[in-house]
């Protein structure tokens, strides 16, 4: 897009205007967008990105009001374009399509060459408005097969997004209702549908859960990994069993046994890490690679950062030159560690491989220092769940790893940093120099593993 369009697509009351005009349905629907807010923004150049847009509309023939996400795709050259047209000529009438959000599934903004993707229409991700729309066919049989028998008649099918990146993938809650035609009892089931845009990544996210769930489970109680029950290359859909726990990050903020609930994880994430399941590897070299790149990003983005990116970047570079390779997670956060008494279930595997486990440890840690992680209870305002968690972590891994820890949380830091710049706005850039000086506080804790608390973390003169 030009200049001129791209600052339109960013400038929330130019585009609650631009949106009201392109998103009627037909001329007998008169859609009001009285709010218009940019959620997220990720751009690949300058001419191909995508924008979602979180909108309050209203229905002004019924007077109904609703939130509806909205999403601008632009993919340079005449190429958006020409996939509108497609759209256009191929698109079938649908009944169900206006009935919640009276607005069309996909509209085109040509002077701004954006085209634009109503939820949960997505253009890379046809699946997600099957599943919202009621049980596809081709998932039906094996779902009812978990409940008892494939004879189930299905009496209720509910779908609510839990997860969605638009244009890349979206997860879905599945409660499925059935009754047994012998005796007439109804049993209720819930299932996790992840909507993958590749369909080899889909395949290989298969692959994964399955081999994941048979180690997992051969290894002990502790560890948990869900089954998976259906991938469907068709929707590039995989079905897992959803299992029970609350996420580690609700049971810190509760401040309930949340000293107990990191150690649980510890000790799983350990037992993780010890599994012999093949993934792809991630040399140390690859590492190094990427975190040139995000220097290199941010030298362009935040020139005034320049130095201090530097710094951390050399030290990263120099300490971490050989590492051992073992499977780990690749995104590890509380939201993806379930806690249920003293079992530990872990979930979403798009990004698992095979690289040194503190990168897992790193990452986790990350998280656990953050304001909104920590315990809101006055009685465990002490508790570190950070420290528990590194300290329980290397009572079942190698103590010698935990000298490369706060060299990959400096390494963690610059990429969440670079994640900031891409992602939000101006408002939020004093975040990524708060983000860089928690990095540069690990490096000055030493080699000991030592986790520096989060008021230390933020008063270290990393970034000036």
């Amino acid at each position: 897009m030009e200049a001129s369009s791209t600052i339109a697509a960013h400038d929330p009351e130019q585009m609650r205007v631009i949106l009201q005009r392109h998103l009627q349905a037909s001329e007998q629907v008169s859609i009001r967008v009285q709010e218009c807010r940019i959620t997220n923004t990720r751009r690949r150049d300058g001419l191909r990105g995508a924008t979602q847009y979180e909108l309050r509309l209203e229905d002004a023939s019924t007077g109904r009001v609703w939130d509806q996400i909205v999403t601008g795709i632009t993919f340079g050259g005449d190429r958006t374009r020409r996939v509108w047209e497609t759209i256009s000529l191929t698109a079938e009438p649908s009944p169900e399509a206006t009935v919640r959000s009276a607005v069309p599934n996909f509209a085109y903004v040509p002077e701004l060459d954006l085209l634009l993707q109503v939820f949960p229409h997505d253009l890379r991700l046809p699946a997600l408005a099957k599943l919202m729309a009621g049980p596809p066919p081709e998932l039906i049989p094996l779902l009812l097969a978990e409940l008892g028998s494939s004879e189930y008649e299905l009496l209720s099918w509910t779908a609510n997004v839990v997860q969605y990146r638009a244009d890349m993938r979206a997860i879905v809650r599945l409660t499925i209702v059935a009754t047994d035609p012998a005796t007439g009892q109804a049993r209720e089931r819930q299932f996790y549908a992840k909507v993958y845009r590749d369909a080899e990544q889909g395949r290989r996210a298969s692959r994964a859960q399955a081999d994941l769930h048979q180690r997992a489970a051969a290894v002990g109680p502790h560890l948990v990994v869900a089954k998976p029950v259906i991938y469907d290359d068709v929707l590039r859909t995989l079905v897992t069993e959803a299992v029970s726990g609350t996420s580690l990050s609700k049971l810190i903020r509760r401040g309930r046994d949340s000293v107990t609930a990191v150690r649980v994880a510890a000790r799983a994430i350990a037992e993780f890490h010890g599994l012999d399941v093949d993934a792809s590897p991630r040399s140390i070299a690859q590492e190094m690679d990427r975190l040139h790149e995000a220097q290199q990003f941010l030298a362009s983005a935040r020139p005034d950062l320049v130095d201090d990116v530097s710094v951390i970047v050399e030290a990263v570079v120099i300490g971490l030159s050989e590492a051992p390779s073992a499977l780990i997670h690749g995104d590890l956060k509380p939201d993806h560690i379930l806690i249920d008494g003293d079992r530990v279930a872990l979930i979403d595997f798009d990004l698992l491989g095979h690289a040194d486990p503190v990168l897992d440890v790193a990452h986790l840690v990350a998280f656990l220092g953050r304001p909104e992680e920590r315990s809101k209870s006055r009685s465990e305002e002490t508790a570190d769940t950070a420290q528990e968690f590194v300290d329980e972590y290397f009572r079942y891994a190698p103590d010698a790893w935990r000298a490369r820890l706060p060299l990959y949380h400096a390494m963690t830091s610059i990429h969440k940093a670079v994640g900031l710049c891409r992602r939000r706005g101006a408002d939020s850039q004093p975040l990524v120099e708060e983000i860089l000086r928690e990095g540069q506080a690990f490096l000055i804790s030493g080699g000991d593993g030592t986790v520096p608390s989060y008021k230390r973390r933020l008063t270290r003169s990393a970034v000036r």
